[in-house]
């Protein structure tokens, strides 16, 4: 069912097409109904269905051509996860493999207040802001701030690749305790650019610290994940 107000409606008939394809209604191969005869469905603008479209073609969910016709190519759970990461091990295994796009990189001196039991301040950081995408999709915005000594270790590494694995590989860096918390929030003009999704669609957001065994931080990161891309997993404990 289709609702007033929220998210906009072609997000909303995009989750109705997703449905249909967890479900098996739409299975991988099916050729999907018309523009047209989705419009009247769903008594809906053609343009509107065009752009839900748009959001599963972009997903890898269907594949469509002119004169041929719209087709479904992948099963609606089976796209990328991103999966939060519970101990140092998984989280850069989670991280390779990642594609890396360097937004800016610039010295900094400042960096977020540190709450109780986050660590110290260096005082000295290299601040940068990067683009995560997989298989050419984006999916994570990251602002970090790296010890200045730290990134001097393996600059060009830090730029090109993700910085989590970068830092497992380097010697002369002892992990005393990292710390992450996870909230929900909505992309602003700037991330929905980024990620290509909506002004108020909705985020995941991630504080990750890590610091050396001295307890500076050597690594403050805001992380900002498409939360349709994102899914969180854990064993429950008897």
């Amino acid at each position: 069912m289709l609702e007033d107000g929220g998210a906009p409606l072609y997000v909303q008939i995009a989750s109705v097409f997703r449905r249909k394809m967890r479900s098996g209604e739409w299975p991988v191969g099916m050729q999907l109904p018309t523009l047209e005869q989705l419009a009247q469905q769903l008594n809906v603008a053609r343009v509107t269905i065009r752009q839900a479209m748009d959001l599963l073609e972009a997903e890898r969910l269907i594949w469509r051509r002119q004169g041929k016709g719209t087709f479904v190519t992948a099963h609606a759970r089976s796209r990328h996860w991103l999966t939060v990461a519970t101990d140092w091990k998984e989280l850069v295994r989670l991280i390779e493999g990642t594609e890396s796009k360097l937004l800016e990189s610039r010295d900094s001196a400042n960096m977020p207040p540190l709450a109780g039991g986050e660590g110290r301040s260096t005082g000295s950081y290299r601040f940068l802001r990067k683009l995560h995408s997989y298989e050419g999709a984006p999916h994570l915005v990251l602002e970090i701030f790296l010890d200045k000594g730290v990134y001097e270790m393996a600059e060009e590494e830090f730029d090109s690749l993700p910085i989590i694995p970068v830092m497992s590989r380097l010697n002369g860096i002892e992990i005393g305790k990292a710390h992450q918390t996870l909230t929900v929030s909505v992309a602003d003009p700037e991330i929905s650019r980024y990620l290509n999704i909506d002004v108020g669609a909705a985020t995941v957001e991630v504080v990750r610290s890590i610091q050396a065994k001295n307890e500076d931080v050597i690594y403050f990161g805001h992380l900002t994940y498409r939360a349709d891309s994102f899914r969180l997993e854990m064993d429950l404990k008897k």
